[in-house]
């Protein structure tokens, strides 16, 4: 379905050679016998005013086509309704009564020449020396409807019309050679306006560049922005759609097509516009400028099944009702036109063919249909609805009447029946003229045209009633006012007007790419922004977000992400957290049991001065974690590059001093044997321990000022903004090499140990310990540098890590101390075991009976003791009271160290 918008205004243009040949028909008229064979409405009068209306529509090629109702006998008969209006008690002319002569001009520029020649005639005449009251003309010859045969006609003061734009051109350069003023009731050409041109024409509807922006501004407000449009080729059409182009470009509304209708247009040529308006895609707007009878047809051809009214969609009308000052203009009208009988007809010469063409029947018995009675009521018998320029023509009679009673009452200022001598010199119209343009009434600015408000009609469907009518729906006087509300679109009257736009609005991310220059205020393509982080500048441009910042909802800005933090609610939190927190739990409870059974042969055995060291590095390593954890801030980052090493290496230091030293004991040559090794007491033990330890406190200081603690923001991609400390995956590598190194060694060492005696198997513990940490530690390598971008998952894997760590060597050092003291005390008491060696996976006596050994044996009875040592599963006889090499006691049991030599 089309929606078509039309403001029905018509002009055409006038080539000057067309100029040239009217003057010379004009001249050549002078000499000529007037015509009176021509059909008129004549009234008679003091005065008579001159009227040219399109009784018929225009017939293509030439001649008259059928009668127009609405357009021509509507208009004509408002003359005759206003004439009379003037000249009761209660008009402008109460000393003079105005006369009048009608005629038909078809819609056609050149017949209405032929008609207004009468006009010239009679001024010609007038010039000759017959003047008012005294210059009558009598017709010559053939006679005249309405009366116009044989009479005697004054000549015309004034002429009211025309219609068509291309009318009015044609008669107004012929009426201002003879001075004759002419008011127009329709012709809106902006070409009018030219007043050295059209010295002496008026009108009362406003100019052509007026509607065009009335126009614009309606097709602006229903948010339409791709229209078609359909002009007729002439003056109005031509010029209109020129000046409705121009106020569409300062609008940004594009035209998707035009169409021009020829002037001597066929349907053939409407029925090609017709099949182009349907096939349009997106443009479902189209503004006419063209003539009454362009657009009936176009209707009809649009509508389905050629039926130009149910079904098809509304037109938006821009028929044009222009208000006077003194209340409605067409008042009365309507009773005055609901009450011509047939019997009008004698007045006027049209006015059988009007009635059979209202009634739909024929007064004639030789035509077909049914036959007129006569007695037919307009508005009773028929459907009424006054035409949209009936009151313009009202107001342009009554501008008319008022100027020559004005100028009468200058003139003469006493009553003159029949006129007055000095009125009758002047009647060449200049100075009525000039009593027109500073009328009251009706005002007309320097140009001729009428300064007035646009009233905007739809044309609607009748809900119930059947057919259209036209709907005020709002007005327009330099700016537009529209009742949503009043609209109707479709059978539904939706509330929502067509959609008529060449490109949608981008939705939110997409920049416009604009491929045609002609229409880039309209159409456009929408390409898509990366959607996550570039925001859409100027509706055209693409721009990156700076780093730590996304697009905002709108796409039109770009906000800064949140600081992000490890959340201690979230799993990557709770889990290390717990794991830590257990593991607290059992160091304290490890720590409690060693110091409440700190004398008990076990405890004492497993060297409890280094012992306590591993405790408390495992508690430094578990709490490292709610250190790691902590929002970042200089403090809890200096901490964390503190303990992040050195609880480790607390832990492996007091690993490798145990290890070292029973290797020192056990892996000795035998001219050794009966040497004590060096460093083996408790406190020489510590001392060893502190200064590997201190190795990791000087890294620490050394880095700390080095580069000061603070934190940072890293941007692990484009969708994070992290807080973390300003530390470097390689910095934290560097700080753990030194605790790789001495958990290399502790594991070399630990290997080293594996065969000693078995009543000294806690070695056999350290090297699981160390097994076991080196796994956990190989498979932290990969998971810390395989997540990169996830600094939650490198996070947690090392707090995990480091406590992993902390619990293996709970697990493996401690768990069966513990185990014996609190649920096997039988155990853990001092008595005699013998040595044996393990040897693969089989145990043998130490000496063999094939090999004579040379057996060293040292023997001490120490005092105060029973010469026996507590070993036990689990335990090694190593803290102050029971080393195998004890500084102050010597030999502290009956202990062999043996080693089989080789016979020779």
């Amino acid at each position: 379905a089309m929606r078509l918008l039309s403001l029905s205004l018509q002009l055409f243009t006038m080539p000057a050679s067309k100029l040239h040949r009217t003057v010379t028909l004009a001249l050549v008229l002078h000499l000529a016998p007037v015509p009176c064979q021509l059909a008129s409405l004549a009234l008679p009068g003091d005065i008579a005013l001159g009227g040219l209306f399109p009784v018929h529509e225009k017939a293509s090629p030439r001649g008259c086509g059928q009668i127009s109702e609405n357009r021509g006998v509507q208009r004509l008969e408002a003359m005759v309704y206003a004439l009379r209006l003037a000249n009761s008690g209660r008009g402008p002319m109460p000393r003079l009564r105005l006369g009048a002569r009608l005629f038909d001009t078809c819609a056609r520029d050149t017949h209405a020449l032929e008609q207004s020649m009468d006009f010239v005639a009679d001024r010609l005449s007038s010039l000759d020396g017959l003047s008012m009251g005294s210059g009558e003309l009598r017709c010559q010859g053939g006679g005249g409807g309405g009366g116009g045969r044989g009479k005697i006609r004054q000549p015309v003061a004034g002429v009211i019309g025309a219609a068509d734009s291309s009318v009015s051109i044609m008669i107004a350069n012929i009426l201002r050679l003879f001075k004759i003023p002419q008011i127009s009731y329709a012709s809106t050409s902006p070409e009018l306006s030219d007043n050295s041109r059209f010295d002496f024409f008026f009108r009362v509807v406003p100019s052509d560049t007026r509607q065009a922006k009335a126009m614009a501004d309606i097709v602006k407000q229903m948010g339409w922005n791709y229209v078609a449009a359909l002009y007729d080729e002439g003056t109005y059409g031509e010029r209109g759609f020129q000046e409705f182009k121009s106020h569409a470009n300062e609008l940004g509304i594009c035209i998707s097509r035009t169409h021009l209708i020829p002037r001597n247009h066929r349907n053939g040529s409407l029925e090609d516009i017709a099949a182009s308006l349907l096939n349009m895609e997106k443009s479902r707007v189209v503004v006419a400028f063209c003539q009454a009878e362009s657009l009936r047809t176009l209707f009809w051809l649009l509508g389905p099944e050629r039926e130009p009214a149910r079904g098809s969609a509304p037109v938006l009308g821009g028929q044009r009702r222009l208000g006077t000052q003194n209340g409605p203009p067409g008042w009365g009208f309507d009773d005055y036109f609901k009450s011509l009988s047939l019997d009008h007809r004698a007045l006027n010469p049209w006015w059988e063919e009007f009635w059979e063409s209202h009634f739909k029947c024929s007064l004639s018995a030789s035509k077909p249909g049914p036959r007129c009675s006569g007695k037919e009521v307009i508005g009773t018998h028929s459907r009424y609805e006054q035409e949209g320029l009936v009151p313009m023509v009202v107001d342009a009679v009554l501008a008319m009447a008022h100027a020559i009673d004005r100028m009468h009452e200058a003139l003469c200022p006493d009553e003159y029946p029949k006129g007055c001598a000095p009125m009758n010199a002047t009647l060449n119209g200049t100075l009525l003229r000039d009593f027109i343009s500073r009328g009251d009434t009706v005002r007309f600015n320097q140009l001729g045209d009428r300064e007035s408000l646009y009233e905007v009609f739809q044309y609607q469907h009748r809900r119930g009633k059947g057919g259209f009518r036209y709907r005020k729906i709002g007005s327009w006087g330099g700016s537009l006012s529209l009742d949503s509300d009043r609209l109707a679109w479709g059978e539904g009257a939706s509330s929502s007007p067509p959609m008529s736009v060449c490109s949608e609005p981008c939705g939110r991310g997409n920049r416009t790419v604009k491929p045609n220059k002609e229409t880039a205020t309209c159409c456009w393509e929408c390409v898509p922004c990366d959607s996550k982080y570039q925001i859409v500048l100027n509706d055209s441009l693409c721009a990156d977000c700076p780093l730590g910042s996304v697009p905002n909802r709108f796409y039109n800005a770009c906000n800064s992400l949140p600081v992000e933090t490890l959340r201690l609610d979230s799993v990557w939190g709770i889990l290390p957290m717990t794991l830590s927190m257990a593991g607290l739990a059992c160091t304290i409870f490890i720590l409690a049991v060693f110091v409440r059974y700190n004398q008990t042969p076990l405890i004492r055995a497993s060297g409890r001065e280094l012992c306590y060291v591993m405790l408390g590095g495992a508690m430094m390593a578990f709490c490292t974690t709610f250190v790691m954890l902590a929002p970042p801030t200089p403090v809890t980052c200096g901490f964390f590059r503190v303990f992040n090493g050195l609880s480790l290496s607390v832990i492996y230091s007091a690993i490798l001093t145990k290890t070292n030293r029973l290797s020192r004991i056990f892996n000795r040559a035998v001219k050794s044997l009966m040497k004590k090794p060096s460093y083996t007491s408790p406190r020489s033990q510590l001392v060893l321990c502190c200064c590997l330890v201190s190795v990791q406190v000087i890294g620490d200081i050394t880095w700390l000022g080095m580069e000061l603690p603070r934190t940072r923001v890293d941007y692990p991609d484009l969708d994070h903004k992290v807080l973390r400390c300003a530390v470097d995956d390689a910095s934290i590598i560097v700080s753990l090499l030194y605790n790789m190194i001495l958990i290399a060694l502790c594991t070399i060492y630990a290997f080293k140990t594996r065969n000693i005696p078995e009543n000294f198997n806690e070695a056999k513990y350290i090297a699981f310990t160390m097994y076991s940490t080196c796994i956990v530690w190989l498979a932290f390598i990969p998971i810390y540098f395989g997540s990169l971008k996830n600094f939650r998952i490198k996070q947690t894997a090392l707090c995990v890590c480091i406590s992993i760590s902390a619990a293996v060597t709970l697990g493996c050092m401690f768990a069966t101390k513990v185990y014996i003291v609190l649920f096997q005390p039988h155990k853990n008491v001092r008595r005699a075991n013998s040595s044996s060696v393990r040897g693969g996976s089989d145990r043998r006596p130490m000496f063999s009976p094939q090999k004579r050994p040379l057996l060293v044996r040292a023997r001490t009875t120490t005092s105060g003791s029973e010469g026996e040592a507590a070993t036990t599963a689990g335990g090694t006889a190593g803290d102050e009271e029971d080393s195998v090499f004890d500084e102050r006691a010597g030999w502290t049991a009956t202990t062999t160290a043996a080693v089989v030599l080789s016979d020779a």
